[in-house]
Order: C-alpha cells, then structure tokens, then sequence
C-alpha cells in the first residue's frame, strides 16, 4: 500500500510539472506574441522548450524568425544550444526558410551564423532556404 502511496504521489508531482512547463511554453509565445523581450529571455532560461511545435508545427523560432525578430532569435541561440533552428514545420519548412522567405536577412544572417542550420534542406515543394530567397526576391510576371 505504501508502494502505491509513493507511485501515485510520484504521478501527481509528473501531472503539476508537465502543467507548468505547458504554462512556461504558452507564456513563452505569449511574451514573443506580445514583444516582451525581459519575459521571453526569462521564460526561455526557465525552461521554455524552444523545440515545441504548435498546431501548425512551428516553433518559437519560426514565429520569430518570420516576423524578423532577430533579438528574439538571438535570445533562443543564448539559452539553448538546439533552440529549435532546423525544426520542420507542417510544409517541411525551416525557421531559415521562413526567414528567406519573408527577407529577414538579419534573421537569415544570425541562423547562418550559428553554424547550427542545414542549408541544404528542402521543404515540402522541394526548395532550399537559398532557393526560398530567390522566389520571395523575384517579381512575379504577370500576363
């Protein structure tokens, strides 16, 4: 019986621990949301996981990285040595891809510079980051 007693205390300490990390993830993208640089960087040192992956399979850093918020993007390469950077999402695509894609080149440049991102990797249409850059820096013709 007291086996019992310690296994279910144990399970109760897992559900509260997995409930604010669940709290910490959702306050990270909040404070990211909302530009509130103190509270992201603090979220993060705490544990806010940078490699969650919302409904569309986006992390933090691909939020970030599509907005060209690159002091948040710096903040995630701080604090995690991962920090998510080459996580796929939904379209196979890469924070750098997004990136590319929306001309963050600050952004595209401290990826870059992290040494940690795969250039070479294509998203779900087939393209690499470099070739995501072309296409969002071409003119498209119109007839």
């Amino acid at each position: 019986a007291r086996r019992e007693e310690e296994i279910k205390g144990l399970q109760e300490a897992l559900e509260i621990l997995a409930s604010e990390a669940a709290l910490i993830q959702k306050s990270a993208k909040h404070a990211l949301a909302k530009q509130n640089k103190k509270v992201f960087h603090q979220l993060v040192a705490m544990g806010a996981n940078p490699c969650l992956q919302d409904a569309r399979g986006q992390t933090v850093m691909h939020q970030a990285a599509g907005k060209h918020m690159l002091e948040y993007v710096n903040i995630l390469f701080e604090t995690d040595s991962d920090s998510g950077c080459n996580m796929p999402d939904d379209d196979e695509n890469t924070p750098i891809h997004i990136a590319c894609g929306v001309q963050a080149n600050q952004v595209v440049e401290a990826i870059c510079k992290s040494g940690m991102a795969h250039l070479d990797v294509q998203n779900a249409l087939g393209h690499t980051p470099i070739r995501t850059s072309v296409e969002a820096a071409t003119p498209r013709c119109r007839i």
